[in-house]
């Protein structure tokens, strides 16, 4: 089977738009946020590691860490934001952060990419 077969998810990259080449800032001198879908890929993912991380104001937030195949070529960068559908269309992961890219060899050439993303779930509540 071909690489290309094994990849049975879709993943929509958002990318932060710009004006004129730069990025709109708020008051604050911040980026904000205004992704748009820039391209569309044929993936495959899968689960790294999970667990809860002490968040702001000493609440808990769940963090999910996803390892995510593209074939090469795919044009992804650490500061888009992912989004995951099943084969079937249904959305999987939300709004997920680039974490690590890399691109490994495999008889002396690249073979795919590999993307790192990390998602963050709710605050629980503190009782």
């Amino acid at each position: 089977m071909a690489f290309a077969g094994l990849l049975p998810h879709v993943a929509t990259v958002m990318r932060r738009r710009t004006v004129n080449g730069e990025q709109t800032l708020d008051r604050f001198g911040q980026p904000t946020r205004n992704e748009e879908a820039y391209d569309t890929y044929r993936c495959r993912v899968t689960t790294g590691s999970g667990g809860e991380q002490l968040g702001e104001r000493t609440r808990d937030v769940a963090v999910t860490t996803h390892k995510v195949f593209f074939q090469l070529g795919a044009n992804i960068r650490e500061d888009d934001i992912i989004s995951i559908s099943g084969h079937e269309g249904n959305l999987l992961i939300k709004d997920a952060i680039i974490t690590r890219i890399t691109e490994p060899y495999g008889m002396r050439h690249r073979h795919h990419v590999e993307v790192e993303i990390q998602t963050q779930r709710g605050v629980k509540s503190v009782p």
